[in-house]
């Protein structure tokens, strides 16, 4: 028996861009906040203190996005095989999937904030973190480890509500705390002289409140998360069927995370100014930019379904769809980002910061360039791990890899921080090819989990 509750979709019946849609508009304003989060933080950092507090709470991002890429590799194949049973009408099997992953996610989480806390140093020291900024860098990522379970919950509980056609709660969760998390940051840096602990404690408790609310809302209104004596039984052929699915996705997206570290250890190299100038652009770059991350998200779920209800022309249908959705809006934002990039840098810093502001333009020229690379690379990944075939993806991260490494180790010898930027146009384009031609091969057909 279908589930069929408020506010849920069944991607298997009815018109396809119009569900994916509805279904992806709160996924972009989720998208949107999330990058506003650390955005926020650094805003709130380089006009209350300075631009060195720019650059460190900055430099921690690759980090700590290269952990939290590996748990929602994980929620992933939750997602994945939720949604596939969810589109066989195997509701059994859905409860057994989620609790199973639950298992997986919490332990890998338990681990690595541990982990995370205590190397802290360590890994900035490694990526290069310059000495002048150390110290800030350390404070701010190991209380944002600290509170790594709070990421962990809310992200398993949206792409959870969000698998089973769910879009909206998340969102209204997100919009929350996002406005809790702007003035907690004002209020902690400000009035207490918290400095970049502050924006820390403030990004900590605000994930802490949209994880909290979010599990006890899906707890109330999803009928399938409730526990059945079979169904919280840790399965070990489901944990294998997650992992087969998790770890690919996990690495893959790990991967953008480590080539952005790449990039992140060669600006170091550089300087606190053009680590600044990096950071801001890049926070620029993701807002704008990113937002219809959320409709390829929203087209991995209709993938799960049509894959669990083996109807493949709908995929196909859904793909090129969404490609043109995408291809008018990164035209429409790479205008924006090349006449107004420059404003929108000016946001982080007070007068007197040209330097800062004249290299974050130059990214955001080759930013706005590689735009539409950016969105192949999405929707393919996208279709292929919904489909099934996460380890196309990894593949495709891999070559991703390769590319900004060699930007950022090699070519920046010749060309200075030029070269390091290039790394990210030419990783997404590159890495777009790659899933183009996996995608057409038809590979991704006979990957199904159900």
């Amino acid at each position: 028996m279908r589930m069929k509750k408020k506010k849920t979709f069944d991607f298997t019946t009815g018109p396809i861009l119009k569900n994916l849609v509805l279904f992806a508009i709160p996924l972009i304003i989720s998208f949107t906040l999330q990058n506003l989060y650390n955005m926020v933080d650094m805003v709130v950092v380089g006009r209350m203190i300075g631009e060195e507090a720019i650059a460190a709470v900055g430099t921690t991002s690759g980090i700590f996005m290269l952990v939290t890429m590996f748990i929602s590799g994980a929620t992933v194949g939750m997602s994945v095989v939720v949604s596939q049973y969810l589109g066989a009408g195997d509701m059994k099997m859905v409860n057994r999937s989620i609790y199973t992953s639950l298992y997986l996610i919490m332990a890998f989480t338990a681990v690595t904030s541990v982990l995370g806390a205590v190397f802290t140093r360590q890994l900035l020291i490694l990526i290069r973190t310059p000495e002048n900024v150390l110290a800030d860098a350390v404070i701010y990522l190991r209380i944002i480890f600290i509170g790594e379970a709070a990421t962990a919950v809310y992200n398993m509980a949206s792409q959870l509500m969000r698998s089973l056609g769910d879009s909206l709660t998340p969102m209204i969760m997100l919009i929350i705390a996002s406005v809790l998390n702007v003035t907690l940051n004002i209020l902690f840096v400000g009035p207490l002289h918290m400095g970049v602990a502050g924006v820390a404690y403030g990004t900590l408790l605000a994930s802490a409140f949209a994880a909290v609310s979010c599990l006890v809302i899906a707890w109330r209104v999803l009928p399938v998360l409730r526990p059945t004596r079979e169904g919280i039984r840790f399965s070990p052929d489901l944990a294998k069927t997650v992992i087969r699915i998790a770890i690919p996705s996990s690495l893959q997206s790990s991967m953008m995370s480590i080539g952005n570290i790449c990039i992140q250890t060669g600006i170091n190299t550089f300087g606190a100014t053009y680590m600044a100038a990096f950071n801001a652009a890049s926070k620029v770059d993701s807002f704008i930019s990113f937002p219809p991350g959320g409709l390829t998200n929203g087209l991995q779920v209709f993938v799960g379904q049509n894959m669990g209800a083996k109807q493949l022309d709908r995929i196909r249908e859904s793909v090129r769809k969404t490609f043109f959705v995408q291809l008018c809006y990164h035209t429409v934002t790479g205008f924006i980002l090349l006449l107004f990039g420059k404003s929108f840098i000016r946001i982080f810093v007070s007068d007197g910061a040209s330097a800062m502001i004249n290299i974050g333009y130059t990214y955001l020229i080759f930013a706005a360039v590689g735009g539409l690379g950016n969105a192949v690379r999405a929707l393919m990944l996208s279709a292929l791990i919904g489909a099934g075939d996460s380890e196309a993806a990894f593949r495709a991260s891999i070559v991703q890899l390769a590319v900004q490494v060699f930007c950022a180790f090699v070519l920046s010898r010749y060309l200075g921080y030029v070269g390091v930027f290039l790394g990210t146009p030419l990783g997404w384009a590159v890495s777009g090819i790659y899933g183009l031609i996996r995608y057409h091969s038809g590979k991704w057909e006979e990957k199904g989990v159900v």
